[in-house]
């Protein structure tokens, strides 16, 4: 399995009555992730996931949606956490037996870059009153204080603050600069159009933020990011009155879906879909970007003045 930040996790599965359930199974799992690291090339993941589903990357966008990590950083990361052995070992069992409790709390206390857990499932099944009916009451083992406390020392990337500055270094680092024109033109119409602009404070990848309204108020509505993509950020935009209904935020996506290259899944009007910005630095796309941040602009700033 991966995780929304991108942590390998390797699971074990066994019932209590098999024996392995005890010492040997650590050595087992030990040995998975051992010959994972050393042998499974960047990419592996990814080409199993995309051989899944034909929509492997809505998917992605979709289950990345509220995470600080973008999807196309997604899969590099994996594979820099997969080689650093910042990797996540779960064992499952309906009983986890004292010995492997003793042995994943040590290694969770020692290892700095992996987690260990086990998941105890015990199953609760009632005869009498509620016939047919199981319960199972799922216990997390091995998150002690001073597994808490040692993996917390671990250094990771720290968070920065962004600016104008070095928004536009990183964006001409990583695209090209028909993209990089493209975003100082937005800046530009954000300016003449009194749109507030401001920067987030990404780990890895900087972000240009538009907010519609003055401070304390206002509407976040789209932003740019140094990766060379474009957000809509319609799960923002449903706080005003003018987009709180579904249809109005459909009429969002409709117009972009308008635009030749674009494809918004409709189920996605409340999330924040991103989209290249390589789909807009050419006329007629640039002309109707414009035209629709400047729709949604004027909507916002209706609700802020009634």
């Amino acid at each position: 399995l991966v995780d929304q930040f991108a942590t390998p996790t390797f699971v074990e599965v066994k019932r209590a009555s098999d024996t392995r359930v005890r010492r040997e199974v650590v050595a087992q799992m030990l040995d998975y992730v051992a010959n994972a690291t050393l042998y499974w090339q960047p990419g592996t993941l990814e080409g199993w996931f995309s051989s899944q589903d034909e929509d492997s990357d809505q998917r992605l966008l979709e289950f990345l949606d509220d995470a600080e990590l973008s999807p196309e950083n997604f899969w590099s990361r994996v594979d820099e956490n997969l080689r650093s052995g910042r990797v996540r070992c779960v064992f499952v069992a309906d009983s986890i037996p004292d010995s492997l409790i003793r042995l994943v709390e040590f290694l969770n206390e020692h290892l700095r870059l992996t987690e260990v857990y086990a998941v105890e499932l015990p199953q609760y099944v009632s005869a009498d009153q509620l016939p047919g009916v199981r319960v199972i009451v799922p216990k997390l083992i091995g998150n002690t204080t001073r597994a808490i406390a040692s993996k917390s020392e671990v250094p990771s990337a720290p968070k920065r603050q962004w600016d104008e500055e070095s928004f536009f270094a990183d964006l001409g680092e990583r695209s090209d600069p028909a993209c990089v024109a493209l975003c100082h033109e937005i800046l530009e119409w954000t300016r003449v159009q009194g749109v507030r602009v401001t920067y987030g404070n990404g780990k890895r990848d900087g972000s240009m933020i538009l907010v519609a309204g003055p401070p304390p108020n206002g509407y976040v509505f789209a932003s740019l990011w140094s990766s060379g993509h474009l957000g809509i950020d319609l799960q923002y935009v449903r706080r005003s009155p003018a987009f709180r209904e579904d249809d109005t935020r459909l009429e969002v996506l409709r117009k972009f879906n308008k635009i030749p290259g674009v494809s918004i899944d409709e189920a996605r009007h409340s999330m924040r879909p991103s989209l290249p910005l390589a789909l807009f630095v050419d006329d007629p796309a640039r002309h109707e970007l414009f035209a629709i941040l400047s729709w949604v602009t004027e909507r916002l700033r209706s609700d802020l003045t009634e």
